[in-house]
């Protein structure tokens, strides 16, 4: 049996840098992330610090950040018999 599945691909832009100013090669200012399939609950949880560590770590920090839908991917998903 196959099922078909749409996942997004996203990017998040940081309006601050996230990370030790004193080391620019440790410093984030993008996100890019994976939706399997739901863009908006995955970007809610992103906002409340739940989505991945860094953007934890946004969240935290109360760091604002913008976001851009990049792609759509779709799959096909079979089941082993």
């Amino acid at each position: 049996m196959k099922q078909h599945t749409t996942s997004t691909v996203y990017l998040i832009h940081l309006l601050r840098p996230l990370g030790n100013p004193n080391n620019p090669r440790g410093m984030a200012s993008h996100y890019l992330g994976f939706a399997e399939h739901d863009l908006a609950a995955r970007l809610e949880r992103h906002h409340a610090g739940n989505g991945s560590r860094i953007m934890a770590a946004v969240a935290k920090a109360g760091i604002p950040g913008c976001w851009r839908e990049c792609g759509k991917a779709a799959r096909v998903l079979t089941s082993g018999a």
